[in-house]
């Protein structure tokens, strides 16, 4: 049987996830082949001669070096994926058939299914109560949530850029306090590409929701109900912390809270923290979904 030969594009934090899952799994996803990752290709000079987990760091045009068999890019933003696809193609004379750009996709695909496939466990179990998202951005969770749950008041916080900063200056120096500010924070105009309206005109179902602008906690000062299904993508300790400690006591028995960024350590470390921390102070388990970034807590 032939190997697969394969070079990871992009060696941050989702280029380290795909090398792991690649050397866990005896085979590539794709193809019933035996692998071997030869290396990651990345445009950040200060990586290049470095080794990240054994595979080494080479500049994008040393990839014509290598006898490789794909190109995995390991992006989730759609215009950085096309990006780096124009760049090797036009200029480093990759053939298209070798770049996979879809392999990525399959961590956010998880987390849709699990969302579909929740939503039914939901409807199914007479699990009664309604939706939210804390950490909204550009809707495209909340889309899917108002989508399957399409007869339920879905409440959605952000700042929706009405705001000088997606973050509450008091939860970023909390975190700063904790040493837990990563990466993503350093770009003061993080999230602020959003609005209210924007977010509207791609529901489904817009008449069933509910914007809550402002920093959370207090933007939810007046909410008061049951919930069957929460979203949490708000990356920091302390907010992500103050939103378990407000929607657990609300969640109807069955009803799951879904945190996002557990297992991003390279970007914001503050969200897994908060969920260990909730989770032991309440002996609560929680559970992997299998998109590589999130976990699900259930209330019993």
């Amino acid at each position: 049987m032939t190997t697969m030969h394969v070079i990871i594009y992009g060696a941050g934090e989702s280029g380290q996830k795909i090398l792991r899952e690649l050397t866990l799994a005896p085979f590539v996803p794709y193809e019933s082949k035996p692998f071997k990752v030869l290396a990651f290709a990345d445009g950040n000079a200060e990586l290049w001669g470095k080794r990240i987990g054994g595979v080494e760091v080479i500049a994008p045009e040393n990839i014509c070096n290598y006898p490789y068999d794909k190109i995995i890019v390991a992006t989730l933003l759609t215009t950085a994926k096309k990006a780096v696809q124009d760049r090797l193609i036009n200029a480093l004379s990759v053939p298209i058939e070798k770049i996979d750009l879809e392999y990525i996709d399959a961590f956010t695909k998880s987390r849709y299914r699990f969302l579909l496939d929740q939503a039914e466990i939901i409807y199914t179990n007479n699990i009664n109560g309604s939706v939210a998202e804390v950490g909204v951005w550009r809707g495209d969770y909340a889309r899917y949530i108002n989508s399957y749950f399409f007869d339920r008041d879905l409440y959605l916080f952000d700042t929706f850029a009405e705001y000088d900063s997606a973050y509450d200056e008091h939860d970023i120096r909390e975190d700063e306090k904790r040493n837990l500010c990563g990466t993503l924070l350093s770009d003061p105009n993080v999230f602020r590409d959003t609005s209210i309206e924007y977010v509207r005109s791609i529901l489904p179902y817009p008449e069933k929701a509910i914007f809550k602008v402002g920093y959370f906690p207090e933007s939810a000062s007046n909410v008061d109900c049951k919930f069957a299904f929460v979203n949490l993508d708000v990356n920091l300790y302390s907010t992500t912390l103050k939103a378990l400690e407000f929607f657990y006591p609300k969640m109807s028995k069955g009803g799951v809270i879904l945190c996002h960024d557990f297992f991003s350590w390279d970007v914001e470390p503050g969200a897994s923290i908060a969920v260990k921390e909730f989770c032991n102070k309440y002996s609560i388990c929680y559970i992997a979904i299998g998109d590589r970034l999130s976990v699900a807590i259930i209330k019993c």
